[in-house]
């Protein structure tokens, strides 16, 4: 084989490898906020903020962890997290606890096409005293420097504090399922994550 063409062919591959790299990349640069103030305070516009906050807050009405009884809901994310939510998933009758909405994640890219995500933090450090009995078992509840992580309605967990990161693509697109949890529930969905990005 000539060298020229050895070259060639090995440029060609190299370019091929590349682009599948490149293409196949799931991740989605992002931000994590706990409210409209520190998503502005980021240097967004604060309609821009708003409107994340309420597009979450719209899918948090639907994606939300949702338990049959209070003290399910509270044994995962603290003492007076939980909250009534009228009518479960679906249409059925009856109410149901879910955490209250501790964030929420919006891409950084503009017209990403990616909807604002609701973000939880389960309990999960014995020394903040609104955990103490916890049940959440999740991989990675405690973030960096003692802070709780945040975690999507699906369990992946993506930020430990407001500000940018990276996170993979299911964030935006994975949404909770609408089944009713019981104690643990949300543990052992994170954990079957595998906790998702650190």
């Amino acid at each position: 084989m000539k060298r020229s063409t050895a070259i060639t062919l090995l440029g060609a591959g190299v370019a091929a490898w590349a682009g599948i790299n490149y293409f196949s990349d799931d991740t989605v640069s992002a931000a994590a906020y706990e409210n409209v103030q520190q998503c502005a305070a980021d240097g967004r516009s604060r309609e821009a903020c708003e409107r994340a906050f309420a597009e979450a807050s719209d899918e948090h009405q639907k994606s939300a962890p949702h338990y049959a009884r209070r003290e399910d809901c509270e044994a995962e994310f603290g003492s007076g997290a939980c909250t009534t939510l009228p009518g479960a998933p679906g249409g059925s009758a009856g109410s149901f606890f879910v955490p209250a909405m501790a964030g929420f994640l919006l891409a950084n890219a503009l017209n990403s096409g990616y909807a604002a995500q609701p973000l939880y933090r389960p309990c999960s450090d014995p020394s903040d005293p609104r955990c103490r009995g916890s049940s959440f078992t999740g991989s990675g509840g405690a973030g960096g420097a003692g802070g709780r992580w945040f975690f999507t309605s699906t369990g992946e967990r993506v930020a430990t504090g407001a500000g940018s990161t990276e996170v993979g693509r299911s964030a935006f697109t994975g949404h909770g399922t609408a089944a009713t949890l019981s104690r643990g529930g949300f543990g052992a969905r994170a954990a079957a994550m595998g906790g998702g990005r650190s």
